[in-house]
């Protein structure tokens, strides 16, 4: 019998141990390993896919020449820092709907699947409607699917407005404090930040630069690559 695909990755990742990787490029501002073997110093720069803490732990002779390695899960805590970049637009103006105060309210009565109402003309060349429905206790109690309602059609016009200065503040910046809160629920730190906000012609743009710690997440790590036992080759010089 073949082994399922999930009972093979298991095997793997107990035969071959799991690295930490780098998943964006950066420079390591932390670092503390609780298991497997560091491959970067503080201060260190690294690219994406780099091995930050590898699972290979090498099992010295007598003469300290390599005779084996042991592979386990790399964990550790380690933070790399980068510039993350933030942008939001907002146009210089806006449509917003105005109610005129014209409505106008049809009658109608449903039964099961089947509905009839008062007929009449399009009340207005623009307008929403807002539906009322009820059902008649007696109705509810009898389980009788019988139901009232009325639909008030209300009136209004697509007006164009200009946002104010405050405005365009308030709202780009609660974009920006979605983005911020992002960040935050992902245990990102923030070191420096400059955020600016222009006009570039049709529209307003925030724009934010962040230098951040982000941590490397122990759920992105990867399996190592097989590794011939007894080869005394170094895990982190590896191609």
């Amino acid at each position: 019998n073949e082994m399922p695909d999930y009972e093979q990755n298991m095997q793997q990742a107990q035969e071959d141990g799991i690295d930490l990787i780098a998943t964006r490029p950066g420079t390591v501002s932390y670092i503390i390993t609780r298991s497997g073997v560091p491959q970067v110093a503080l201060g260190d720069t690294v690219e994406k896919g780099d091995v930050l803490v590898s699972g290979a732990v090498p099992v010295y002779n007598e003469d300290t020449t390599v005779r084996e390695y042991r592979y386990v899960d790399a964990d550790g805590d380690i933070l790399l820092e980068h510039v993350t970049n933030f942008t939001a637009t907002l146009p210089y103006d806006h449509i917003e709907k105005v109610y005129t105060g014209r409505e106008e309210t049809r009658s109608y009565l449903k039964a099961g699947g089947n509905s009839w109402t008062i007929p009449g003309d399009r009340p207005f060349l623009v307008y929403d409607s807002v539906i009322k429905e009820t059902r008649p206790l007696l109705f509810e109690k009898l389980s009788i699917p019988l139901y009232w309602g009325t639909v008030t059609h209300r009136e209004y016009q697509n007006v164009e407005y200009v946002y104010t200065q405050e405005e365009v503040k308030v709202l780009l910046n609660q974009k920006l404090m979605v983005f911020l809160t992002s960040l935050e629920e992902k245990g990102v730190q923030i070191i420096e930040k400059n955020v600016k906000i222009e006009n570039d012609g049709s529209s307003w743009v925030l724009r934010g630069d962040f230098l951040v710690w982000e941590p490397v997440s122990a759920g992105q790590d990867t399996l190592r690559p097989d590794l011939e036992e007894g080869q005394g080759q170094d895990p982190g010089q590896q191609n």
